[in-house]
């Protein structure tokens, strides 16, 4: 859960914008990552959110502040990138506005789906 909500909030951000996201690891156990999904990390490697590969994932207790520009417009989506924390719903959606305004408003909603994913041990 992010933010005591599930799925986590929609977090809007502007094109071209300097992005800080401070996420804290309240887990008891388990390590943490978020992956930021199709946002370009440019020159910003270090806040993919990829555990392991591109950051060190953030332990029990722990912070980790990204930071990153939005460099292109658009809906994505941020999630745990530990498969079984995604499961429980650690992901949200991530809105890149336009840096212009658009002349024409078109009446937007944010729908994020997930399934539900059961692992069975025989």
């Amino acid at each position: 859960m992010f933010n005591n909500s599930l799925p986590g909030p929609v977090l809007h951000v502007y094109q071209g914008q300097k992005v800080f996201v401070k996420i804290y690891n309240n887990l008891p156990t388990e390590t943490l990552s978020v992956h930021f999904h199709g946002i370009r990390q440019v020159e910003t490697p270090s806040s993919d959110g990829i555990g392991r590969v591109t950051q060190l994932s953030i332990l029990p207790a722990s912070n980790f502040v990204h930071e990153f520009i939005a460099v292109d417009e658009g809906t994505f989506w941020y999630h745990s990138h530990v498969h079984s924390q995604t499961a429980m719903g650690l992901l949200g959606g991530f809105i890149v506005h336009p840096k212009e305004v658009p002349t024409q408003k078109i009446k937007e909603f944010i729908l994020v789906l997930q399934d539900w994913q059961h692992f069975y041990t025989g």
